[in-house]
This record gives C-alpha cells, sequence and structure tokens, in this order.
C-alpha cells in the first residue's frame, strides 16, 4: 500500500519569484500621478503611475512627423504613378503619328505635368515641318518653287524629327527615373516610420497609445509615458510619489501574485536519501500557525549545495 512519511522541518513561506515583479520606469521623468495604493489588489494592464518623459514626447512627435512625411510620400508617388501611366499612352500615340486634335480630345482630363507641353510642342514642329516638305515636294516639279526651299524645308522637318525622338526619349528615360525615386521616398518614409515606432515600443509605450498619436488632441499629455500591472496580483512596495523625479535605476512599485508562494524548507543531512525521490512530487504541508488546515504542494527544486552554517539544504 502506498507509504507516507512525516517530517518536521524548519522553513519559510515565501513570494513565488516566479511571480513577483520589481517596477522600474525605463525614462527619466515626473511622475504625473499615481493611481494605486499600497496593498491594492490589481489586474493585468491596470494603470499603475504616469510619467511625464521628455523624451517619450519628442519620441512620438518624430512618429507623428515620420507619419506625416509618408503621407505625402505616398500621394506624391500615387500622382506620378497617373502621370507616368498617362505620359506613357501618350508617347505611343505620339509615335503613332496620331492627329493633335485627336491627343488633345483624349488626354484632356488627364494629368500629365510638364510632359504634355514638352511633348506636344516637339511633335507639333515636327507635324508642321513635315507637312511644309510634302507641300513643297509637290509643288516643285512646276518650278513654282526653289530646289532650295525645298533643301531647306527638308532639314527643318530632319532638324525637327530628331528633336522629336529625342524629346521622346528623354521623356520615356525622365518616366522611368521620377517612379523610382517617388516609390524610393516612400520606401524610406515607410523605415523611418518602422525606425519611430519601434522606438517607442522599446521604451515600453503601448501599442494603443502608439496608434492613437495626435498632437492636436492630446496636447501635453502626449508626453504622458504609462506603467501598467505585468499581471494580476498585490502592490508589496510603492516607493513613488506626486511630482517626484524619477530615473530608470530607481524601483517605483513591486508587484506579486499571492495566488501561490514558494515553502523553502531546510531538509537535514540525515534526510538527504529522500531529497531524489521527491522531486516533482506532491507533499502534504502542516504548519503549527495553522494547525486545522493541510496545504498540497509540489516539489520543483531540491537544491544542489548544503549550507555550510546549518548543515541544511533548501528545498522549495
Amino acid at each position: 500500500r502506498p507509504f507516507s512519511k512525516t517530517l518536521h522541518l524548519t522553513g519559510k513561506v515565501s513570494i513565488n519569484q516566479d511571480r513577483l515583479a520589481h517596477i522600474y520606469s525605463i525614462v527619466e521623468g515626473t511622475v504625473e500621478d499615481v493611481k494605486v495604493r499600497l496593498g491594492q489588489s490589481v489586474r493585468e494592464d491596470d494603470l499603475l503611475a504616469v510619467i511625464h518623459s521628455r523624451e517619450i514626447g519628442a519620441a512620438k512627435l518624430q512618429l507623428y512627423q515620420a507619419r506625416l512625411q509618408l503621407e505625402l510620400a505616398n500621394a506624391r508617388n500615387d500622382m506620378q504613378s497617373r502621370i507616368v501611366s498617362n505620359a506613357t499612352d501618350l508617347l505611343e500615340c505620339l509615335r503613332s503619328q496620331m492627329p493633335i486634335r485627336e491627343i488633345e480630345e483624349r488626354f484632356r482630363d488627364r494629368p500629365l505635368g510638364d510632359y504634355r507641353e514638352r511633348a506636344l510642342a516637339a511633335y507639333a514642329s515636327f507635324i508642321k515641318s513635315d507637312a511644309d516638305v510634302d507641300r513643297l515636294e509637290g509643288v516643285s516639279s512646276s518650278g513654282a518653287v526653289s530646289g532650295k526651299s525645298l533643301l531647306a524645308a527638308t532639314a527643318t522637318r530632319n532638324a525637327d524629327q530628331a528633336t522629336f525622338q529625342s524629346r521622346i526619349e528623354q521623356i520615356s528615360y525622365e518616366l522611368t527615373t521620377t517612379s523610382l525615386t517617388t516609390s524610393q521616398a516612400v520606401k524610406e518614409s515607410e523605415v523611418k516610420v518602422l525606425v519611430a515606432a519601434t522606438s517607442l515600443q522599446i521604451l515600453g509605450v503601448d501599442a494603443g497609445d502608439i496608434e492613437a498619436i495626435n498632437p492636436a488632441e492630446q496636447g501635453e499629455a502626449l508626453s504622458h509615458y504609462t506603467i501598467r500591472a505585468p499581471f494580476d496580483g498585490t502592490v508589496l512596495s510603492k516607493d513613488v510619489v506626486l511630482r517626484e523625479q524619477v530615473r530608470p535605476d530607481v524601483m517605483l512599485l513591486s508587484v506579486a501574485d499571492l495566488s501561490t508562494v514558494w515553502v523553502s524548507a531546510d531538509i537535514y543531512e540525515e534526510h538527504l536519501p529522500l531529497l531524489h525521490s521527491l522531486k516533482d512530487q506532491t507533499i502534504t504541508i502542516r504548519n503549527d500557525a495553522l494547525p486545522d488546515q493541510t496545504f498540497t504542494a509540489k516539489v520543483f527544486f531540491t537544491g544542489e549545495v548544503m549550507d555550510e552554517a546549518t548543515r541544511t539544504i533548501s528545498m522549495r
């Protein structure tokens, strides 16, 4: 049948160190508000204190500015994408020598930037000089115009054609480079937003606070740094008061979850053979202070080094 053995040991009840939090402010600042009192029970994510921090305010403003720059970069990129698409269509129409009147009708309400004027001006000059050559060639055989006039008109047409082709090539190149420039500006702005947001996350700012940054609505509250409870527990120490200057190396509060505690028992030399068999086992504990109650506990640590003074090993 099951064997049980009762041992009378010395020991102590202590806080569960796995559920104890020493709370510090990551940033320097001034205490704006304290929401808890000593011994108060708190729930996870409850607000404990509010710190006024210039560092937090500056970081939030930097993120807000980065978001505005990203918004502007996206707007410019969207507009440039429309212009590039329209200008590409315009160049195709020009290459096919579509009549100017039809081109103007097709692209009247489509944004083209300065490409409209630059492309159509070169195209119009070429179309006019080409028409002049056709007209002079028709009457040159009759002797109505001199051969010199025809040669001059031909030279002008060839020059206008070369200018037109060069203008098309230049515009095509500019469309590619401007698209790359605006898309790169968007990527750079996205990186700035990501870096600024990550900086706030490293400082421990809540995701909701990061998302809701608005200097116009928040004003001075933009610099508030909130300290919240990491889990359900009880406030065991409170070393923070209003208007106090705080630093990252000074503990403000400690919160412990007292739903479970540790029992440290002193195991004497004569009981050492039992330690190995007790590891990870559930035992029953009684305490003279509470004679009518029995507690169960799981052994999770059976010690490694014997205390030289007491000749005991601590079992938890």
